[in-house]
């Protein structure tokens, strides 16, 4: 172990050293820099000639342009032209930034006047006049007797919103809460205008409804300024998105409130569907009505109550709702059946689930939870059609007539975890 020890010391001591330099070597090295030089010297001299000769028909070049521009000056050929095109100086660097810290420079900067403000405020309010003349209050008018059988009248506001004006028409789409223990409704217009008008059909687990006001019961003063709503494109909304919310946002009518749109669930659970519901900042009053427009005014939704956890307004489609919204206003009730569902994806088939409709809920009083239909349930068909996704399932309930008696094909998990099918009959509600 010493001896190792001693060699290893010995090892490291030990210097290792090139090969001496020897004359031959020496000799190499320095006509291979003869040689560099040599090239290097030939074709800077090269260079040197073609930058002069460049230089000199370069400066030729501009003294003809000077000279012709003296003599377009005099003719009268660029006459007007004032402005003079400046480089940098010969031998100085432009120092240049970027375009984002420009902009972003000029907006802290940037001293927001009164005259700022204001153009802001006023494109917001050219909007809301535009929707304004959509937008109406509903008197829900109950009548009762008093104590010495006098006749008492209690009047409930809600807001509303014109959806249609045809063949001597208006229909208007309010609340459900307006209409359901309304004995008379009453229209105040955006003009001041007043009207009578009836109930023509609405949608319960949707809390809306249709109204109508018959023009021969206006003058032709009073139907001055009253417009339907234009559908927007709420499928093309986007977060970040301004809106406005009319109606009742604040709970009193006649209200207004702005914001964004901050969330978007493309695939959010509806009775019997699955809609695209916004969520957003602007406040909401649900029981009296709040509709939501986009930054052009047009209609694009409006406030839903929903079992969310979101703490933000839910605004529920307005491109999801349009045909509902028809229906009703042609006095056709909405076919009802009462699931909220998902489709079975595949990695939930992976699991030995059946292709259908998961049923998520069931809610309460409808066909379905009478019916004995449960959460988990895979509906697989609905009237002897096959149904693979919820949005087939809608389909297929929309074409059925309420009332009607209607079959639906379940699968339910047995309690080995093994799928047997069950059929279940029902009448078709009235949503």
């Amino acid at each position: 172990m010493a001896e190792n020890g001693k060699d290893k010391k010995k090892f490291i001591s030990e210097k290792i050293v090139g090969r001496p330099i020897t004359l031959k070597h020496a000799g190499k090295s320095l006509l291979l820099a003869l040689i560099c030089g040599l090239v290097f010297g030939v074709s800077a001299s090269l260079a040197i000639v073609l930058i002069t000769g460049f230089s000199e028909n370069r400066a030729h070049e501009e003294q003809s342009l000077t000279a012709g521009d003296k003599e377009s000056e005099l003719t009268g050929e660029n006459y007007g032209e004032t402005e003079e095109l400046e480089g940098p100086e010969p031998g100085t660097v432009e120092e240049t930034e970027p375009i984002e810290d420009i902009v972003r420079s000029e907006v802290e900067n940037h001293e927001y006047s009164s005259s700022d403000f204001e153009s802001i405020i006023s494109n917001i309010g050219a909007i809301t006049k535009t929707v304004e003349k959509s937008v109406v209050t509903v008197k829900s008018v109950s009548s009762d007797r008093g104590w010495f059988n006098d006749p008492v009248d209690t009047v409930d506001n809600y807001s509303g919103m014109i959806i249609r004006r045809s063949d001597g028409l208006i229909d208007i789409l309010t609340t459900e809460r307006a209409v359901i223990n309304a004995d008379s409704l009453r229209i105040i217009f955006s003009n001041g205008a007043r009207a009578e008008a009836e109930p023509v059909q609405s949608s319960h687990y949707d809390n809306i409804a249709v109204v109508r006001v018959r023009e021969s019961s206006m003058s032709s003063e009073n139907l001055t300024e009253i417009e339907p709503i234009t559908w927007g494109n709420a499928a093309a909304a986007e977060p970040g998105d301004f809106i406005i919310a009319a109606g009742s946002p604040l709970g009193v009518v006649n209200s207004y409130d702005y914001g964004y749109i901050n969330f978007i669930h493309n695939n959010a659970p509806a009775p019997d569907d699955e809609i695209k519901r916004l969520y957003s900042d602007v406040r909401s009053n649900t029981d009296m009505g709040t509709f939501v427009f986009d930054d052009s005014g047009k209609f694009i939704g409006f406030a839903q109550t929903s079992d969310s956890d979101i703490a933000a307004t839910g605004v529920a489609s307005a491109s999801n709702y349009k045909n509902v919204i028809e229906k009703l206003a042609e006095g056709r009730p909405i076919p009802f059946i009462g699931i909220e569902g998902q489709r079975v994806s595949e990695e939930m088939q992976d699991t030995g689930m059946p292709e259908g409709v998961y049923v998520t809920d069931v809610i309460g009083d409808s066909p379905a939870y009478a019916s004995g239909i449960r959460r988990g349930d895979i509906i697989t068909s609905i009237a002897d059609k096959e149904c693979a996704d919820i949005s087939e399932f809608s389909g297929i309930l929309s074409g059925l007539q309420c009332e009607s008696s209607v079959k639906l094909t379940v699968s339910r998990a047995g309690a080995a975890g093994e799928y047997q099918a069950m059929e279940f009959n029902m009448a078709v509600g009235t949503r």
